[in-house]
């Protein structure tokens, strides 16, 4: 007999598990790259690749472009984690953060222990970093060419996002009365508060680019 009061998964870092999100993180690193050098070719007609992304000037010494390469994946890291931490505490939780090595995998996380979520909620606290952060960058990307830089973001964090893919998608399998498009609504909601927040500036001059294209005008005031 269930009971309402346990919960549906105990997540466990186990050897065999560590394996997977490995393997996976490979995988979506691989597609990632692709996935951003087309979009990059798509929009601005050039060529999008790692070594372009981390080595614009050719003034930079390789020291610098390693330390910026080194300070952009961190960076990536704590701002993926203090967005799961804000999802935690939108739906009442209290994040705690902390990093650890196990099986020789070192990784980040954000936590709120004790505190129980809906299927739901999980779900956007799960993929709010993921979506975030990479609609964010391909936006900025989309509107600066010079910024391609954060093409190594959008690879660093959807590599990086193997755990939560595999968390979400056995979330998914969750049988629940709710229909599933409501999950999608609230992972929209919640992306679109922060780049309203985050990217106000830049939409403007992209909607400033735009706009001559199709022939009428549009107004944004500060």
């Amino acid at each position: 007999m269930v009971h309402h009061h346990e919960p549906t998964y105990v997540f466990r870092l186990t050897h065999e598990l560590a394996l997977r999100w490995a393997t996976l993180s490979i995988v979506l690193f691989f597609i990632s790259v692709a996935g951003v050098s087309g979009f990059y070719q798509a929009i601005h007609g050039q060529t999008w690749t790692l070594v372009s992304a981390s080595n614009q000037t050719n003034q930079w010494s390789a020291l610098v472009v390693f330390l910026g390469f080194i300070a952009v994946l961190f960076g990536q890291i704590i701002i993926h984690e203090l967005i799961h931490g804000v999802a935690f505490a939108a739906f009442g939780g209290s994040p705690r953060y902390g990093v650890s090595v196990k099986f020789f995998l070192p990784y980040a996380y954000a936590t709120s222990p004790g505190t129980r979520f809906s299927r739901n909620a999980y779900l956007v606290i799960d993929l709010a970093p993921l979506v975030v952060i990479d609609l964010l960058c391909l936006v900025l990307v989309a509107i600066f060419p010079q910024a391609a830089w954060l093409g190594l973001v959008v690879v660093f964090n959807t590599s990086g996002a193997s755990g939560d893919l595999w968390m979400a998608t056995l979330l998914l399998r969750c049988p629940l009365r709710q229909l599933r498009w409501k999950i999608v609504i609230q992972v929209w909601r919640f992306t679109l508060l922060l780049m309203l927040i985050f990217v106000r500036y830049p939409l403007k001059l992209l909607v400033q680019k735009l706009v001559p294209l199709y022939g009428f005008g549009v107004t944004l005031r500060s």
